[in-house]
Parts: structure tokens; sequence; C-alpha cells
């Protein structure tokens, strides 16, 4: 018998792909052709250039299970996930430091000056990763995202350009997972 080739270019993603955000409870899409800029509510805008992409991060934690009879663990159990999505918006815009801030998704883009919210004040929302290479649309939809990564603005000479480094924690929404993928037709993620 022999062994199933498949080594495909076509399944190797290249393109950073767009980040949108928008207020928790929005409509969600619900297949990968939901997820073209034309198809989204209007609740949902482009957080606009980044630095690097972004990072998506998902994290399992385990313990053995032990007998005192055995040198080998019996089974190992989940104890914990964690996921976070992590980027650098290149747009320092009002809008972008309101949801670097907690404040929303939903900010304006004008001249009214901002200030940290309360802790009571702070507000989670909905991010969603979207790729389109060779026409192929495929995205991640984050259902409840918080920044914990605090704020760092870098005020240097060019070439550099001031970033808004951010690292939203995944939370889980009530009767949901903290995420979900859609896959292309040929089952590409990225």
């Amino acid at each position: 018998m022999a062994v199933v080739t498949t080594r495909s270019s076509t399944e190797t993603p290249v393109d950073p792909g767009l980040l949108y955000v928008a207020p928790t409870g929005t409509t969600e899409p619900t297949t990968s052709a939901d997820l073209a800029a034309a198809s989204l509510p209007s609740a949902w805008r482009e957080v606009g250039y980044t630095e690097d992409g972004s990072v998506f991060k998902y994290n399992v934690k385990s313990a053995d299970v032990e007998a005192a009879d055995d040198l080998d663990p019996l089974f190992s159990v989940i104890t914990a996930r964690s996921g976070t999505l992590e980027f650098k918006m290149a747009q320092a815009t009002r809008r972008n430091l309101y949801l670097a801030l907690n404040m929303g998704a939903a900010g304006a883009n004008d001249g009214t000056t901002v200030e940290p919210p309360d802790p009571s004040a702070m507000v989670r929302v909905m991010l969603l990763h979207v790729s389109n290479d060779a026409g192929s649309v495929r995205g991640t939809l984050f259902r409840q995202c918080f920044n914990t990564g605090g704020l760092e603005e870098d005020f240097s000479k060019a070439p550099k350009k001031v970033l808004l480094p951010v690292t939203f924690k995944l939370e889980k929404p009530t009767g949901k997972k903290p995420f979900i993928t859609f896959p292309n037709a040929s089952g590409v993620i990225a």
C-alpha cells in the first residue's frame, strides 16, 4: 500500500490577514462565506494596519494521574486551557487607543480626549481574523476578549512608528466556546 501524499503549496498560507473588532454579542458569522467584509454586520470595523500581523496562542495544561505501584503515569488529564491574540496596532488612533484601554470597539476617531477607564467600566470585545490569499476566505472568531497586556507606546525616531501593542486574553462567553475557526472549502485554516 502506497503512502498518501498530502504536501500542497496551496495549504501553506502567507497572508497575514485582517483583524476586525465588534462589541460582544454582535451577530457572528456562521460560514467562511460570511467573513467577507461586505457580509459582516455594520457593528464590525477593521482594526487597521498591524506590525508583523497577529499571533494566536492556545495553551493546554495537564497533570499526570499516577499510581504508587507504577513508574509511568496511568494517564493524563487536562487541567486548564487558555488563549491569547497578540498584535501591534500600527494605526495610532483614538479609536485604537479605546480598544487598547478596554473601552470598547466603537470609539469615535475624533479629537475628544481619552482617559483610562475605571476597572468597572472596562468592556470585552469580539475579534475576528480573516485571511484571503488567492480568493480563499477563512478565519477565526474570538468571541470574548479582554486586553491584559497593558499599553506601551514607543515614540522613537523614524523609520520606527508608534505602535499600540495589545495582548487580548480569550474568555469563555456563556453557552459558547472561546473561539471558532472557519476553514475554507479545502480545509485551510489560517
